[in-house]
């Protein structure tokens, strides 16, 4: 009885809840929400400036460049276009990019360019006529800028560089030019535009396309030959060699008298970039006759900073100050320092010494002024 109930009870539950089931009828789907795919958007860094695409190229050429061996070049920094040699197998597109010189005839280095955020560099070490008796002692060449180089082998006795003389818009940007640096201790010949090298030193070479090539020595000395005539070229100085030709970059004049070199360009030249470490000097002096007072007469149409001597002459010991009077200037140097148009220095030679005034004026030119002061005895 019992079991007919709950049986009973069963049927009534079920037969209820189908009735409502079917009273609410069939349960509607409820449509899933289309979803618009995300889009990626990729973030692109921003460009860098002038001064930080400089140190950026010079960070990666220093990291991907400092084990390269004899005869062999590197790609520093984008851009650098090489023209290799037919048939040849190497890779040189990228940078890090290292082949031997025998495969490349030619390398051009791209110019500053902030929009594009690129500015080229090249490494190069070479054997010109060092011994092989020393593999590992190379001729450094650094080539930067908007520069190319033809002509390249592991001797260096024909090669022919041309510089963009083109400014860009960042001051501090380095002009195109070629560094070259032998060995310490050594005395490496090279020929460039026709003009013979005899290197022991560290070299500032720029060469514009029918207008002159410029060489000048950061440290050491160099000896250029053109058309019969030998210059020494020593710290601080630079020479001029006339281009022209057919192609315009061949030497076709003897080298000029030494003259101060331009200290800005190779301040801000990559030296660190370079084996063996150095420092720009001062340019050598243009001494021009002084008046009674120690005035000296500038050699442009510049105005006369009036540097003087208080004293001449002096005793071992004694002190005497330098006085200048400078105006429509970009900077100035006394003694390498930077200094204010008008100002004094006290100084104590112990021995006969010239002190150099090094005047950049408003309109770019560079003229150096000098004064000497004699120590009795």
């Amino acid at each position: 009885m019992q079991y007919r109930s709950a049986k009973l009870l069963f049927v009534v539950t079920c037969a209820l809840i189908a009735g409502l089931l079917a009273a609410c009828g069939p349960a509607a789907s409820t449509p899933t929400p289309s979803v618009e795919p995300t889009a990626i958007v990729e973030i692109q860094p921003s460009p860098m400036s002038c001064d930080g695409l400089v140190a950026a190229a010079l960070e990666r050429a220093d990291s991907f460049c400092t084990s390269l061996g004899r005869n062999q070049a590197c790609y520093g920094s984008s851009l650098v276009n090489a023209q290799l040699a037919e048939g040849s197998n190497e890779e040189f597109g990228s940078v890090g990019d290292v082949a031997d010189l025998s495969a490349i005839r030619s390398l051009t280095t791209a110019a500053l360019d902030v929009e594009q955020q690129v500015w080229g560099i090249a490494f190069l070490k070479v054997q010109a006529n060092l011994p092989d008796t020393l593999p590992g002692q190379n001729v450094t060449f650094l080539l930067y800028g908007g520069a190319t180089l033809e002509n390249v082998t592991p001797q260096m006795n024909a090669v022919v560089l041309k510089t963009d003389v083109a400014s860009t818009s960042c001051a501090s940007a380095p002009a195109a030019a070629l560094l070259i640096q032998s060995p310490d201790g050594t005395r490496a010949t090279l020929s460039i535009n026709g003009a013979d090298i005899a290197l022991g030193s560290t070299a500032y070479v720029t060469a514009a396309q029918n207008q002159e090539m410029r060489i000048a020595t950061i440290e050491g000395a160099a000896d250029v030959t053109a058309n019969n005539v030998t210059r020494r070229v020593e710290p601080g100085a630079q020479i001029r060699v006339t281009l022209g030709g057919a192609n315009g970059l061949e030497a076709v004049s003897a080298p000029s008298e030494p003259e101060p070199y331009d200290l800005q360009a190779a301040q801000q030249a990559p030296l660190p970039l370079l084996d063996r470490p150095v420092t720009a000097p001062l340019p050598i002096p243009t001494l021009v006759p002084a008046t009674p007072t120690f005035t000296l007469q500038p050699t442009s149409a510049s105005a006369d900073p009036n540097l003087r001597a208080d004293q001449s002459s002096v005793r071992g010991g004694e002190c005497t100050t330098i006085r200048w009077d400078a105006s429509n200037t970009q900077r100035i140097f006394f003694e390498g320092q930077p200094v204010a148009n008008s100002g004094s220095q006290q100084v104590c030679p112990t021995a006969s010494k010239t002190y150099t005034l090094l005047i950049t004026y408003s309109d770019g030119r560079q003229v150096s002024y000098a004064v000497r002061i004699e120590v009795a005895g």
